[in-house]
């Protein structure tokens, strides 16, 4: 057992039994099959045993480390991890520590962010920022660093740590960057968590539109950030050019959120009588989530009646509303 081998498996599943199928073996009582199965070295085997003996106190964790330390041990991140995360859930911090140092010390990205975080909760804040501050030109363990330090009087320090803000493709070549690098989400995120909300929308308003190039992700993040902190007259004038169905949505849930349905329901009819299909879909599932199924059903055959209208979506739609079974 190596790690590149598991890798291979895991992607595969070469010589292994799928999750699902092992799940419903466990769930039908077929434990003997998982155990020889994970004895020869099948890891979801081996997790789903795991998983379901380390429920059963401290001798059923002891029984589902047996199971997947030997993955563990070949530095293989999935088992890495899945160890690491039931060391944390039961409150065996300095356990997932020594787990995720060894490949944190190589430069692992999500080893490192697991291992702040574990840091974190432990109070080592200097810890973190001095495992992740020289990294945070990676945009995952910038994030991170954002989010473990938020409130703890250091924002002057970690403002100095973050990449500069920067919208829209950078060079492939430069280490530590994928094809694109945006740094607007991340600076948002530090002035919220700031308290600076008012900078933080400025900021990510004025990179929704970038030289005529609409940011899709950018928009949807400022519709969010509206919704989060009330600002509703703001959501409703949002331009239509710049992502209006994001405003739309979060308008809908920070509604619904403040318990006011027949504004919700009356935002979503108009954008239906449009013939918007999205937003159709949003009014069927606000409708059923208050027990309007009848009018929810009525939203959806009006769409499918029309050019273009999808019916297997509304199916689909249709088919996950348990309150109407056998509907017409």
């Amino acid at each position: 057992m190596d790690a590149a081998d598991l890798d291979h498996r895991h992607r595969v599943y070469d010589g292994w039994i799928p999750p699902t199928v092992a799940e419903l073996l466990y769930e039908n009582g077929h434990h003997d099959v998982l155990r020889d199965a994970a004895a020869n070295g099948d890891w979801f085997c081996a997790r789903q045993l795991a998983e379901a003996a380390s429920a059963c106190g401290p001798e059923g964790q002891a029984t589902g480390l047996a199971l997947l330390e030997p993955f563990a041990a070949t530095g293989w991140w999935p088992a890495v991890a899945t160890v690491a995360g039931l060391f944390a859930d039961w409150e065996r911090d300095d356990e997932a520590i020594v787990l995720l140092r060894p490949l944190a010390d190589t430069g692992h990205r999500y080893a490192l962010g697991d291992l702040a975080r574990v840091l974190a909760r432990q109070g080592h804040l200097d810890q973190v920022v001095a495992l992740l501050g020289p990294r945070a030109a990676d945009l995952l363990l910038a994030e991170e660093l954002v989010e473990l330090a938020a409130g703890q009087g250091r924002d002057a320090e970690i403002a100095a740590l973050l990449p500069d803000v920067r919208t829209g493709p950078a060079d492939p070549f430069e280490p530590g960057n994928s094809d694109a690098l945006d740094t607007v989400a991340l600076h948002t995120k530090f002035l919220e968590r700031q308290g600076r909300i008012d900078e933080a929308i400025r900021l990510l308003g004025s990179h929704v539109r970038v030289e005529g190039v609409v940011y899709a992700g950018h928009a949807h993040q400022l519709a969010r950030l509206l919704a989060r902190h009330g600002r509703e007259a703001e959501l409703r004038a949002f331009p239509a050019e710049d992502g209006e169905e994001f405003a739309l949505t979060a308008l809908v849930g920070m509604l619904e959120r403040q318990d006011r349905i027949p504004d919700a329901v009356a935002l979503l009819q108009r954008s239906a009588g449009t013939g918007n299909p999205h937003a159709a879909f949003g009014l069927a599932e606000l409708l059923v989530r208050h027990g309007r199924h009848g009018e929810a059903v009525e939203v959806l055959r009006a769409v499918v009646e029309t050019a273009g209208g999808d019916s297997d979506w509304v199916i689909h739609l249709l088919c996950r509303n348990p309150g109407r079974r056998g509907a017409g």
